[in-house]
């Protein structure tokens, strides 16, 4: 299975339609929302709200309305002092916020560093230490954790934003009076000198300083346990992530403008990041953004929203099998479940597809290849169990675990090795670890 050998096997079991090489546009990856938003300027981007409140009202941001919360934010980034090549961390779940701060910080010729809301301290210390992060963004309730975390760190400006920020104006009352000091989403920042608010940030009209961003550029650090279990910052290139999910959209060829793609992954994971919103940037599609997720979200949401595409991961799976009102719920709107982010057992897929109906794809990646590397054709031969096969332009091969160059035989155990244009620059900071990964074009 190497590129020295004839992939006609893998053209073979490639859907109709799916080419085995790409073009891709030499353009950073903030240019997928800039063209999207110049092309399709009202479609809807994002609908939230209904999801946090368990409420079925939603707030909506079209694609021109986020590619100028952006344009707002590079140039509040701007103002704080951020350059090029400066890290930004974002601590947000799936919200809009995340969305539209993700694609500022690029424009303003930032990194951003996706972090887990979930971390302690300690770890959220460990990840802003590493990366050398001089701007935070985070959720109000995540606030005293990330201002212990941030100090003794290169962290200079912590901007807090609300949940609350984008639900509908009913919504967003309710929520204020009944939700919002219960659950620690209302912090004071006048003691903090180090703090902002996120609405002031965008307040300044004033234009953004156009930065020279090239392909090449560092785009993400995405922290990942890689093969050592050591947390490091795998550098992902705008030209990565633009390979990444040109490979996606060729792979699933059937996406169209303005379908919903229910957005339960999050978006600080690299599989979230590049299967859902970058996906759906570059396809006009609508994110249901699901900040939290539990059944009755996912329930609701689907049947309200309609959604076409559903990426999971086998936890969720296995939950909505063992869901008692399942049946209660249409789901037929949605055409594709993917599965990825770990091994999905073979009976919880069957049983999954008996009790809805409807079809799941299985695939593999790592965050070191922006992630998607594999999958299981949409249209052909699917092998339950498997990876699938690779996506256009990846190139792989199995050697011995010994030598790690030794390509096995059919049957043989041993390594994946991968190349492509999707591949990481390296890890942050970690030379050695990088050539123990690298070599000679494989990863």
């Amino acid at each position: 299975m190497s590129m020295m050998q004839p992939v006609g096997q893998w053209e073979a079991a490639y859907d109709a339609g799916v080419p085995r090489h790409l073009t891709y546009p030499g353009l950073p990856l903030h240019s997928l929302l800039e063209r999207t938003a110049r092309e399709h300027p009202e479609t809807v981007a994002t609908v939230f709200g209904g999801p946090v409140s368990k409420l079925c009202i939603d707030s909506a941001l079209c694609y021109r309305e986020v590619d100028e919360l952006a344009d707002r934010f590079a140039a509040g980034l701007q103002r704080l002092g951020v350059q090029k090549g400066d890290r930004v961390a974002l601590v947000l779940p799936n919200c809009p916020q995340f969305v539209y701060s993700f694609f500022g910080a690029l424009k303003a010729g930032a990194v951003v560093v996706p972090t887990n809301p979930l971390y302690t301290v300690r770890e959220l210390h460990n990840q802003l230490a590493d990366s050398g992060a001089r701007v935070v963004v985070v959720l109000s309730r995540l606030y005293p954790q990330v201002a212990e975390a941030a100090t003794g760190t290169s962290v200079e400006r912590i901007v807090v934003t609300n949940v609350k920020e984008h639900f509908p104006a009913a919504l967003r009352v309710l929520f204020t009076l009944v939700r919002e000091r219960k659950e620690g989403h209302r912090v004071d920042l006048r003691r903090d000198p180090r703090a902002m608010w996120l609405r002031d940030l965008l307040i300044d009209s004033a234009a953004r300083v156009p930065v020279d961003v090239a392909p090449a550029d560092l785009a993400v650090l995405q922290y990942t346990g890689g093969t050592t279990g050591v947390p490091k910052g795998a550098m992902l290139s705008h030209r990565a992530l633009v390979a990444n999910v040109h490979q996606c959209e060729a792979w699933h060829a059937a996406v169209e403008t303005g379908d919903r793609i229910l957005a339960i992954m999050p978006f600080f994971h690299v599989y979230g990041l590049t299967v859902v919103m970058n996906l759906a940037v570059l396809n006009a599609m609508t994110m249901v953004l699901i900040p939290r997720p539990d059944l009755r979200h996912i329930f609701l949401a689907t049947e309200k929203h309609r959604p076409r595409f559903f990426p999971g991961a086998p936890r969720i799976y296995i939950l909505l099998n063992q869901a008692r009102d399942l049946a209660k719920y249409d789901l037929r709107s949605i055409e594709w479940f993917l599965s990825g982010s770990a091994p999905l057992p073979v009976e919880v897929m069957r049983r999954f597809e008996d009790l809805t109906g409807g079809k799941v794809l299985e695939g593999y990646g790592l965050t070191e290849a922006a992630p998607v590397t594999h999958s299981n054709p949409r249209e052909g031969v699917r092998k339950p169990g498997s990876v699938g096969i690779p996506v256009p332009d990846v190139d792989c091969k199995i050697v011995d675990i010994e030598t790690g160059t030794r390509e096995v035989g059919a049957g043989e155990a041993g390594e994946l090795c991968l190349r492509g244009p999707n591949l990481m620059d390296g890890y942050w900071q970690r030379p050695d670890e990088t050539a123990a990964t690298l070599r000679d074009g494989w990863l």
